[in-house]
């Protein structure tokens, strides 16, 4: 095998196919010993147990389409051009990425690089969130011993706010309302926002982790479970607890209030109540850890997942 084929060989072995949508480290919080975990399935009631890294995931979900520079204008226009910096030069990053990546991409095209053209298509995204899901292990464990000092470092707050956001819109429901959204309102909309959700998520993540950031109201403290009910989770891990539906399932957005299970003792909530304090953990009683959970379901695209 030539040094060229051996190169292709790795890019095509390191295209990850099952792409996790939910990290299993985070999910891993509610397994057993032997790396199961409890399953409900909404569309038909059955329970079983698979093994985490069975669940929450779709073949290349990440995979990306080539935008066209109109498409890249529009992004520009919708979600960066209002902005004021240093936040516009953080969005801006995100679309020279995506697009510095679909320039490679056409190069590869052009010169026959099969495999890396490929591996571009396919993994860019997922080892974009591979660098950050690094640190959910370091989150949980700072949240579960509620360490000050820790949070007290703005850059652990940012990039943990940064991944509940993340978290909150990379989901296949959240792709869903995005994609109906942009066929709601039709035309130009419509046709300009397909296949762009991969470059939208982190831009609206970046521009909604901000706003909580800069804002004087949001507040971030650890929800604690000392009930004999488990907190739950599902494959929309986080969810704004003031959203309300209406009509068929439409979901509208009223106000923002981030719940976000991290395992089955200890959520975060991410909110403007006043009666609350930054960091502070507060403890639930059972009426409480019924409605988080309640809202879990409810809010769920199709799985519900338990610690067995």
């Amino acid at each position: 095998m030539s040094e060229f084929e051996e190169v292709e060989k790795k890019l095509e072995d390191d295209i990850v196919r099952r792409q996790h949508y939910v990290p299993r480290c985070y999910l891993k919080a509610w397994v057993d010993v032997n790396e199961h975990l409890e399953c409900q399935d909404k569309t038909n009631g059955n329970t079983f147990t698979p093994k985490v890294e069975n669940v929450a995931n779709q073949q290349y979900f990440y995979k990306t389409t080539p935008l066209t520079g109109e498409q890249l204008n529009f992004l520009y226009r919708a979600w960066i051009e209002d902005s004021q910096e240093p936040l516009k030069g953080l969005l801006m990053g995100w679309l020279k990425c995506f697009s510095l990546k679909d320039e490679f991409w056409a190069f590869c095209k052009q010169v026959k690089w099969e495999a890396a053209a490929n591996w571009l298509e396919k993994n860019t995204e997922e080892k974009l969130f591979s660098v950050i899901e690094g640190k959910i292990p370091e989150w949980r464990t700072n949240i579960e011993t509620f360490s000050p000092s820790y949070w007290s470092i703005e850059d652990n707050e940012m990039e943990f706010i940064l991944w509940v956001v993340l978290q909150y819109i990379r989901t296949p429901l959240m792709q869903e309302k995005y994609i109906s959204c942009a066929k709601q309102v039709g035309g130009e909309i419509e046709r300009l926002s397909l296949n762009t959700q991969n470059v939208y998520r982190w831009i609206f993540a970046t521009r909604l982790a901000h706003n909580i950031i800069m804002s004087d109201d949001m507040k971030i403290f650890p929800l604690v479970n000392k009930t004999g009910t488990l907190f739950i989770t599902s494959d929309q891990p986080v969810v704004n607890v003031c959203a309300s539906y209406k009509g068929k399932g439409e979901l509208t957005y009223k106000d923002l209030e981030l719940y976000y299970p991290m395992s089955p003792e200890v959520a975060i909530l991410i909110s403007p109540r006043e009666c609350y304090t930054k960091w502070m953990p507060i403890s639930l009683n059972q009426v409480q850890v019924d409605y988080y959970n309640k809202v879990i379901e409810q809010m769920s695209q199709r799985f519900i997942f338990k610690k067995p």
